[in-house]
């Protein structure tokens, strides 16, 4: 093979091998979770941004399941019918700092939650586990809130 040839040759090889993720026959998107290693089963997810929106689809599908973060490292959170994802309902609802409660929708997630409490002078009382708590200020590790 000549010299031209090849590297016209693979040229093409190389410029399709960089197109085939974009170029399939499968024409449905998938869906993993964060880590990537559980595709799930639909593609029929569904992101609710009102109570109202929430209680149409619950009536209107046969089957759902509640989708959190993606965190699941399993199929226990996977379904062949519909998910419905909580994401865009993650705003506070209510807050009384006298009562250190705080009504949150859902969807929120504790990087939304944290900063909220923050500059309100409060913090989520939480384990080591998830959320050093000593590295807190001080004055904030003395407050607990109560989610509702």
């Amino acid at each position: 093979m000549k010299r031209k040839d090849f590297l016209q040759l693979s040229g093409t090889v190389a410029l399709g091998a960089s197109f085939s993720p974009f170029i399939s026959c499968d024409t449905k998107p998938s869906f993993k979770n964060w880590a990537g290693n559980i595709t799930f089963s639909t593609t029929n997810v569904n992101a609710p941004t009102s109570i109202q929106e929430l209680q149409a689809l619950v009536g209107k599908l046969k089957s759902l399941k509640a989708q959190g973060t993606c965190h699941c490292f399993n199929r226990i959170a996977d379904s062949k019918e519909a998910l419905v994802a909580m994401k865009q309902m993650n705003k506070v609802i209510s807050f009384d700092k006298e009562k250190a409660t705080v009504k949150v929708e859902a969807g929120i997630k504790y990087g939304e939650l944290a900063p909220f409490l923050h500059e309100n002078g409060f913090a989520l009382h939480t384990t080591w586990l998830h959320c050093p708590i000593f590295l807190l200020p001080a004055p904030l590790q003395q407050q607990r809130m109560v989610l509702e």
